[in-house]
C-alpha cells in the first residue's frame, strides 16, 4: 500500500484552528489530553494533529480515493476514508501516547458518520510494541459496539454493547469509551451513557503506541467519514463529555 500526500506532518496548531469546537476539545483537561486529530487538513488527503506532536497517513489500495465530505454544523471539515484505505501511523513517524495503560483510566472519543455499518467493521485500533497494551472500536451487527481492551495481561472483549444505531448510516455521533481508576467501562452515545463492562488489571507495561489505525482495526475495514479523535489519559466527567457534545450541535 503507498502513501498519499508524501511527508508526515508535524505537531502544532493550524492557523485556521480557533475557537469552536476544537477549542472546546483542546481545552477539556488539557493536561490529559495526549493525541488529538481533528481530521481538517485542507488538502482532504491528511489528518493534521493538534495534540500530540505528530501525524498520520492515509494509505490506500488503489486509486485516489479519499475526499472531503460535508460535515454537521459546527463540527468543521471531516475527512472520508473508504473501506480499502486507512489514516494510520507510518514507519519512522513519531510514537504516540499510550492512553490505554494509565493506571488512572482513560477517554477515548471519535466523531464520525459511517457510510456502510457492517458486523466487524474497524473503527480504530491502537497497540503498544508486543501488543501489551491493546484497544479496538469495531461496528457490530445492528449498530452496536465492539470494544477489545487489553491492558496488563487482561483481555475484555466486550460484544454487541449499547443501543442499536449507535453507528446509523448517514449520522454523525460521538463515541466516547471512558474507563474509571477502578476499571468501570462506559459507552457514550453522544452524551447517553452505558456501562458494559469492566477491566480489573490495572496499568499496562508499555508507554507508547505503536500501531495506531484509524479506520479499520486490524484488518476489518469501513467506509467512515472522521471529523475527531481524540484520547485523555483520565476519565472525563459525564458534564466534559456532554459539553463536548453540545459544542459540536449535532
Amino acid at each position: 500500500m503507498g502513501l498519499v500526500g508524501g511527508s508526515i506532518l508535524g505537531g502544532g496548531v493550524r492557523s485556521t484552528a480557533g475557537g469552536g469546537l476544537q477549542g472546546v476539545i483542546r481545552d477539556t483537561a488539557p493536561d490529559n489530553l495526549k493525541w488529538y486529530f481533528p481530521c481538517a487538513d485542507e488538502s482532504g488527503g491528511m489528518v493534521e494533529t493538534i495534540v500530540g506532536g505528530g501525524g498520520c497517513t492515509l494509505e490506500e489500495a488503489t486509486g485516489h480515493l479519499y475526499g472531503r465530505d460535508g460535515a454537521s454544523a459546527g463540527a468543521g471539515p471531516a475527512i472520508l476514508v473508504p473501506e480499502i484505505a486507512s489514516i494510520s501511523r507510518q514507519s519512522g513517524d513519531p510514537e504516540f501516547a499510550n492512553i490505554f495503560d494509565s493506571s488512572g483510566g482513560f477517554t477515548f472519543g471519535v466523531l464520525i458518520n459511517p457510510q456502510v455499518v457492517g458486523d466487524t467493521d474497524g473503527v480504530f485500533r491502537a497497540a503498544s510494541t508486543g501488543a501489551t497494551t491493546r484497544f479496538i472500536l469495531r461496528m457490530e451487527a445492528l449498530g452496536k459496539v465492539f470494544v477489545g481492551l487489553l491492558i496488563g495481561g487482561e483481555n475484555d472483549n466486550i460484544l454487541n454493547a449499547g443501543p442499536d444505531d449507535h453507528f446509523a448510516v448517514g449520522a454523525y455521533k460521538w463515541t466516547f469509551i471512558r474507563v474509571s481508576a477502578a476499571g468501570s467501562i462506559d459507552l457514550f452515545t453522544n452524551a447517553t451513557k452505558t456501562t458494559i463492562g469492566s477491566n480489573n488489571s490495572g496499568t499496562g507495561e508499555d508507554g507508547t503506541l505503536t500501531a495506531f489505525e484509524i479506520g479499520e482495526s486490524d484488518t476489518a475495514r469501513s467506509a467512515i467519514t472522521f471529523q475527531h479523535v481524540c484520547g485523555w489519559d483520565a476519565p472525563l466527567t459525564d458534564q466534559q463529555i456532554a459539553d463536548i457534545v453540545t459544542a459540536t450541535n449535532l
